[in-house]
């Protein structure tokens, strides 16, 4: 199979693993990328996470060259389509190339009979280009629907929304920590004001320690762990900020990392292991948590939320958001809250965190308590917290704030 011809297919399976299957195209892209040879790689990721996240553009693009609705068609000639759309609008890839590995591609997901249909398709979309925007251009070229702005536009207001969705076509860079004990990489950039933060400027280079955002860094450094502190992560997994707080408490006093999710916990686990760092694990709901009143000086709820956040690295997600979904997400925010402040003892704290920009879930949670935004970060402070966005620290999307009994 000629090289162009896999990258293309390649692309379009991990497509439909998304747009079929409900799978995340972080996840996805993790996986494209072991599989792919080296050479290949780059290009094949770009084509998929550039078809995920202009999606709905790509879609419209290519209704208006066809008789039949996209959404009619088998799945496998979606993709093929969305790709070459790729090609030929967003990357500029020449003509010829860009329709004819997308025909190619047709036979390698076995719908060769579709060949001649994807190839006029693109030929036409060649031909004609990408229609005029109509309406409010915005949303189309974010692939953004007006709900969905307006989720957002409820918390920000609609300049800030703009430019927060604006931010999140960008892909975002290969963000790491590295932790005290670790070897820093050659091409790591620091964060300007968030410590042990930062991304890879050539990520061939050397595997980063621990990949994570520079936002969940700063929930870890929040927290404000001392080595002696008593500290619960009560959602702990995947691990990456109880990895932050385990570095700052240099191994002396106790770190509890819990989650109802055994499996993820031993995954985290080994994680820790690696860098040598001491983290106990328990498996737990927080809604029933077996820890008694007063047990910690410091509690961290980073709790599961809508996930606006992580829009650029998961683009897929403004087509899955619902306001009955956040409604329901606010309701547990509110449980789990509820349930976490009795484990923190007199002049403790409580920090609660969620990667998401909605009203419900974030001014609107913490507004009861006692609670202020974290200080010496980056960002906006709204209501009782602190945001952290691509528009504003470059970072993912992240609420903070820190709550006293």
């Amino acid at each position: 199979m000629k090289p162009g011809v896999r990258t293309r297919a390649a692309a379009a399976r991990a497509l439909m693993d998304v747009t079929e299957n409900g799978a995340w195209s972080n996840r996805v892209a993790e996986v494209l990328v072991e599989e792919m040879p080296q050479r290949e790689k780059a290009k094949t990721l770009r084509l998929f996470m550039d078809a995920v996240r202009f999606r709905r553009r790509l879609d419209r693009a290519i209704d208006s060259v066809i008789t039949r609705p996209l959404d009619d068609a088998d799945p496998e000639i979606r993709a093929c389509l969305r790709i070459g759309a790729v090609d030929l609008l967003l990357h500029r890839t020449p003509s010829f190339a860009a329709i004819s590995t997308a025909v190619e591609a047709t036979r390698e997901l076995d719908v060769g009979h579709a060949s001649s249909f994807v190839n006029a398709a693109l030929r036409k979309l060649d031909e004609r280009g990408e229609p005029a925007l109509e309406g409010e251009a915005r949303y189309e070229q974010w692939g953004v629907e007006d709900h969905v702005f307006g989720i957002v536009a409820e918390l920000l207001g609609e300049d800030a929304a703009a430019a927060f969705f604006e931010a999140c076509i960008e892909p975002p860079s290969v963000s790491c920590f590295v932790a005290s004990n670790s070897d820093t990489p050659l091409s790591f950039v620091p964060h300007d004001s968030i410590k042990g933060a930062g991304h890879l400027e050539h990520p061939s280079d050397a595997d980063p320690p621990y990949i994570m955002d520079a936002a969940s860094v700063a929930v870890g450094r929040v927290v404000g762990a001392k080595p002696g502190d008593t500290v619960l992560d009560i959602a702990a997994a995947p691990g990456g900020k109880t990895l932050v707080i385990a570095d700052m408490m240099q191994g002396e006093g106790l770190l509890v990392a819990a989650d109802r999710h055994w499996n993820r916990l031993v995954r985290a686990a080994r994680r820790w292991d690696d860098l040598s760092l001491s983290v106990g694990i328990v498996q737990a709901d927080g809604l029933a948590s077996p820890f008694r009143p007063g047990s910690f000086d410091v509690v961290l709820l980073d709790a599961p939320c809508s996930g606006l956040g992580t829009l650029r690295r998961r683009p897929e997600i403004k087509d899955r958001v619902s306001t009955k979904n956040i409604a329901s997400l606010a309701e547990i925010q509110g449980d789990l809250l509820a349930a976490a402040l009795p484990l923190v003892r007199p002049g403790g704290r409580l920090v609660y965190s969620v990667c998401t920009l909605t009203k419900q879930e974030t001014i609107d949670r913490v507004e009861m308590y006692d609670a202020a935004p974290p200080e010496g970060l980056p960002g906006e402070i709204l209501g009782k917290g602190l945001l952290l966005a691509p528009h504003l620290t470059g970072t993912d999307g992240m609420f903070i704030s820190v709550i006293t009994p």
